[in-house]
């Protein structure tokens, strides 16, 4: 066979295995934002700070584009809070979908939308998404504004924006439920999120925004911020020293802190619906501030759990924790 043969069918063969490659596929939604006005003029500021105008968006979703990724597809939607330009890449959500299993699974599955950790490999994240869908439950890993495929070389992920990718964070989580709602083959009335460490306080501002999901669970999450960081080590201590290097001074720490405080939202989750994972060693959320968290949120029994170990070490716990989540969500599903 000669060589301008081989060339021409291997042309060909990688021609039919780019047109092979499904086509996205696109999903009409709808903002189910329902704001209820806050008691505490405290958790009013962290609502205006998180809520937007709702509208219809278009929920697109494409095979997984990344080699790094192996979710069953990706799925991407417009922030509802976009920062500066509104084409920056942290301004389109991204979350990784692992479909249930297995494929196929009949009838409409419930959902749980995941966020990451600080450090932005999504690690821990991930495992939760398989665990779960290997359950048959359907997972969502959300990349945070600054992280994955929303990271950026612009100016806007300096640190001094810390608080902006909060806040964008929080409401895009919001609108992910809506997001996820729009997708077919889950079921709508059991779409719930679960946050670790930085996710956690995320998950807890979304779900206190209007009590959209069903069920929270919270993973080394707290409150009363400004405390924290100047308490707290490791990741606490060193988002505060780097806050203050790039101007922060304390009292503008202490404004930015309280307006996006979860413990300003908390009295709006539904204790019956809430669960809060603390380790009793943290030593970047302090055990105080967990206790903050749950006694803001009545967190009170089994919705409480302590781990042994800290911040990292209760890692060992994570099986088990995975294990209860699922299972509680399991067990609303006659209700």
């Amino acid at each position: 066979m000669s060589h301008i043969t081989r060339a021409s069918i291997f042309v060909v063969l990688l021609g039919i295995s780019l047109t092979a490659r499904a086509e996205p596929a696109t999903y009409p939604a709808a903002d189910s934002l329902n704001i209820r006005q806050a008691a505490a003029p405290a958790a009013e500021r962290t609502l205006n700070a998180l809520r937007w105008t709702p509208g219809k968006f278009t929920v697109t979703v494409s095979e997984p584009d990344d080699p790094s990724l192996d979710c069953d597809a990706v799925v991407r939607f417009p922030s509802p809070r976009p920062a500066g330009d509104p084409a920056a890449t942290w301004n389109t959500v991204v979350m990784e979908w692992y479909q249930p299993k297995p494929s196929g699974a009949a009838g409409q599955r419930p959902a749980v939308l995941a966020l990451h950790i600080l450090d932005g490999r999504m690690t821990i994240a991930r495992a939760i998404a398989r665990t779960l869908a290997s359950r048959g439950i359907g997972s969502f890993v959300m990349h945070m504004p600054g992280y994955g495929q929303r990271k950026a070389k612009e100016p806007w992920y300096d640190v001094s924006r810390f608080f902006d990718r909060v806040q964008q964070a929080a409401s895009d989580a919001r609108r992910a439920r809506d997001a996820i709602a729009a997708l077919p083959g889950v079921d709508t009335d059991h779409i719930s999120i679960q946050g670790t460490s930085l996710g956690s306080f995320i998950a807890s501002l979304a779900s206190g925004i209007d009590d959209a999901f069903d069920q929270t669970f919270l993973m080394l999450s707290g409150a009363e911020m400004y405390e924290m960081f100047h308490n707290g080590q490791r990741e606490s201590k060193w988002i505060r020293e780097r806050l203050l290097a790039a101007g922060f001074d304390d009292d503008k720490l202490r404004k930015m802190c309280d307006q996006m405080d979860p413990g300003n939202l908390a009295p709006r989750l539904d204790p019956k619906r809430t669960w809060l994972f603390s380790a009793k060693n943290d030593q970047v959320v302090p055990p105080a501030n967990a206790a903050a968290l749950a006694k803001a949120a009545n967190l009170t029994g089994d919705h409480h759990r302590w781990l042994g170990g800290d911040h990292y070490t209760c890692i060992l716990y994570l099986p088990w924790t995975v294990n209860t989540i699922a299972a509680t969500i399991e067990g609303t599903l006659t209700r």
